[in-house]
């Protein structure tokens, strides 16, 4: 898959999450300028602990909302890359 159609399926995840438009392509451009740049911040969404009721398995057992937060590039020490080998 390439840059540009990776950029286009963020966006739209974006979108469906709950972002606007122009919320979603400002994300998904942050997202694009850290890959370029080889930055180690991550979004909730590439997390194995992001769950579909939009928590996080490793940082409660409740059920705490994680808006606006899991929309922000961040460093998290319970992150785990979805997809890593």
């Amino acid at each position: 898959m390439d840059r540009v159609d990776i950029f286009e399926r963020r966006r739209e995840r974006f979108v469906k999450e709950g972002l606007t438009e122009e919320e979603a392509y400002d994300l998904a451009t942050e997202m694009w300028n850290r890959d370029e740049n080889n930055v180690d911040l991550r979004v909730c969404f590439e997390c194995t602990n992001y769950q579909q009721d939009k928590s996080c398995k490793a940082l409660s057992t409740s059920t705490h909302k994680m808006w606006p937060l899991r929309f922000m590039l961040q460093r998290c020490p319970q992150f785990n890359l979805k997809g890593k080998q």
